[in-house]
């Protein structure tokens, strides 16, 4: 049988240590990060530059809607990269749809960024191999639930 309090304890440990996490990728996003060779990207620039080098010839609306945000916050990141040398614009075949893709500098950028990642993955892949599918479907279900939650609040 279910001790209340005690669950009710674990279920808000459980919701302290999500906020927490979303309090670190907050300031993640207001700090720029240092790649070799000197270079400072923020958060929202690597993504971007992520998304480009997933998705070459993807446009600003695109990459919007990927990303969950308007086309005027993409716009002033691909500016800043295309200010930077990391990201072109081009013309696709709409004519009113300007498409993007990465430089050399960008290239380098994604490499550098992609191998981060997956040696960052790799401390998540040790965890997640000692995890059962009902462990992953009870996170995922806690997560949607919070997703769903906050953007109930927003509408």
């Amino acid at each position: 049988m279910l001790d209340f309090k005690s669950d009710k304890k674990e279920l808000n440990e459980i919701v302290s240590l999500f906020f927490e996490t979303f309090q670190k990728f907050c300031q993640l996003d207001k700090k720029p990060m240092m790649l070799n060779e000197g270079i400072k990207l923020y958060h929202a620039e690597l993504h971007t530059i992520s998304d480009i080098g997933n998705n070459p010839g993807i446009n600003i609306t695109e990459l919007a809607a990927h990303q969950n945000v308007t086309k005027g916050a993409v716009s002033q990141i691909v500016n800043k990269l295309e200010k930077k040398q990391y990201v072109a614009k081009f013309k696709g075949d709409n004519e009113k749809e300007i498409n993007l893709r990465l430089t050399d500098k960008g290239i380098h950028i994604y490499e550098i960024k992609e191998k981060y990642q997956s040696e960052v993955f790799r401390e998540y892949e040790e965890i997640f191999e000692s995890t059962t599918e009902k462990d992953h479907l009870l996170i995922k279900k806690i997560l949607r639930t919070i997703i769903k939650n906050i953007d109930c609040k927003f509408k």
